[in-house]
């Protein structure tokens, strides 16, 4: 046919154009959708790009709009703004359906743009600090660790030894590659983040068996050099969480920063992934459609009891327009339902949690693998074989005038220790387990306080890792797993 058309052309010239296939769609899209719809649609987007951006939580919320642009905010930790924007991109250009639009001003590293099939006009997204209003953070706790495993030191016990070791951390910067210059000018006075620093520096240098040669920053790009240790795998961008990568020798060590402010304190959790990205799969996509269905037949419920109770405007709500009435903050409007409202709601016996916990418990294998799997990352043990070896490391210290400087024990997991536990237990037997943990109250359970299931996932009848299923921001997105270890399995690993 293509041999065809080529002759036809000669024979009988023809006028073409070509018109990008995202904007050849939108074309019809924005007779579809009303304004408001398209808002909505605009920050599931970016929500889905959040869930891919796995080891960094973002809360997303509208901003402004035009004819043109649809402008959104997404609030992160001070010191990931330009890696969710760097990860956001690249998710951006693997996505059919999805084009990356070139921001050309001061903030194109902070920021990302993008266009969608299902919109008609662009969708610009800010990422703010969540931090002190204007104010521009980088955590200096990360190239502190990296540039201390460099070094040889007595730990400090007071501020002025502290205030000798970052001025060294200063000398030695030319051993890190892909750090920022505002993580080098918070050094001075980061004497908690120092002290944290230490301790999983002291853990990495003694899993290297001495000082690292140098170190690579990956919280902005990957340095060319280590880029071959990156993974996307089970639906995250980031599956390889490294923060930082040592190299001794021939071997690099890739290292999960944590920190806390000492070793009882609460951990820090290690996943948030949104519900509907665990059921990935043809298998599954049936199941989706239908946790999608309840979801909208929930909130549709929701809404128009609210408007009963006069807390609503009384409109006409259906499938295509029930999240334009969700996001009314703590109060909410007569147009837009609080979030108190909503968590009243679901804490309540005809909870959506009911849903999700009946869609676990039906899939409860395949949901507790894909949990391990996103946790405790036992594929990257595959990588040794290309010299790497991967290990989370949580530093434990404070400082404070009164008690000076105090370095804690860190915490260190490595994949290799992970991966012969986990086999141990019954994990190549896929002997696994997600059930209700029974000292929390359910969300649907008479009594609730919280809008939460809470759940602990099992290998070999052993409770491996604390689970809770929670919105984060938005309702109409989906909510989210976070993770923590359970205390028998770190105590098992050590």
């Amino acid at each position: 046919m293509s041999n065809l058309n080529h002759y036809v052309r000669q024979l009988r010239p023809r006028t073409e154009s070509y018109v990008p296939h995202v904007d050849r769609i939108q074309q019809y899209i924005s007779e579809e959708m009303t304004p408001a719809a398209e808002i909505q649609r605009a920050i599931e987007l970016a929500e889905l790009i959040d869930t891919k951006v796995a080891s960094i939580d973002a809360q997303t919320q509208s901003k402004d709009d035009n004819k043109n642009r649809i402008t959104l905010t997404q609030v992160v930790n001070d010191k990931d703004r330009i890696k969710f924007a760097a990860l956001a991109k690249e998710i951006i250009d693997g996505e059919d359906d999805f084009e990356n639009i070139n921001i050309t001003s001061s903030r194109s590293d902070k920021d990302y743009h993008f266009r969608h099939v299902d919109v008609s006009r662009s969708i610009y997204v800010q990422l703010k600090p969540s931090g002190a209003k204007g104010q521009v953070r980088d955590d200096p706790n990360e190239l502190l660790a990296g540039i201390f495993s460099c070094l040889n030191y007595s730990d400090p016990t007071n501020i002025e030894e502290l205030d000798v070791l970052i001025d060294l951390a200063k000398k030695n910067i030319s051993k890190s590659q892909g750090h920022t210059q505002g993580q080098i000018d918070l050094f001075d006075k980061a004497y908690t983040n120092a002290c944290q620093a230490i301790s999983a520096a002291n853990a990495m240098k003694k899993m290297l068996g001495g000082t690292a040669d140098k170190v690579f920053m990956t919280g902005v790009k990957w340095p060319a050099e280590v880029e071959k240790f990156k993974r996307d795998s089970y639906g995250m961008k980031d599956f390889n969480s490294s923060d930082i990568i040592l190299k001794k020798g021939k071997m690099y060590f890739g290292v999960s920063l944590k920190k806390k402010p000492s070793k009882t304190a609460e951990d820090p959790t290690i996943l948030n992934k949104a519900f509907d990205t665990i059921l990935n799969g043809p298998d599954l996509a049936s199941i989706k459609e239908e946790l999608l269905k309840k979801k909208e037949e929930f909130y549709i419920s929701v809404i128009k009891q609210a408007m009963k109770e006069k807390i609503l405007n009384n409109k006409p709500v259906n499938s295509k327009n029930w999240k334009t009435f969700l996001g009314g903050g703590k109060s909410g409007t007569k147009t837009k339902l609080g979030n108190d409202y909503i968590n009243k709601s679901l804490k309540s016996t005809s909870s959506h949690f009911k849903d999700m916990s009946d869609i676990i418990k039906s899939n409860e294998k395949l949901i507790a693998e894909s949990l391990i799997n996103l946790v405790l990352k036992m594929d990257l043990k595959d990588l040794t074989k290309n010299n790497f070896m991967f290990s989370l490391v949580t530093g434990n210290g404070r400082y404070g005038p009164k008690i000076g400087a105090v370095i804690d024990g860190a915490d260190v997991y490595d994949v290799e220790t992970v991966v012969e536990k986990m086999d141990k237990l019954g994990w190549s037997d896929r002997d696994l387990s997600i059930e209700f943990n029974n000292r929390k109250v359910q969300a649907f359970d008479v009594g609730a306080t919280a809008a939460k299931l809470f759940y602990v996932v099992k290998v070999g009848g052993m409770d491996i890792i604390k689970i809770e299923l929670r919105y984060k921001g938005s309702f109409t997105a989906q909510p989210q797993f976070f993770a923590v270890f359970t205390n028998k399995f770190k105590a098992l690993l050590k």
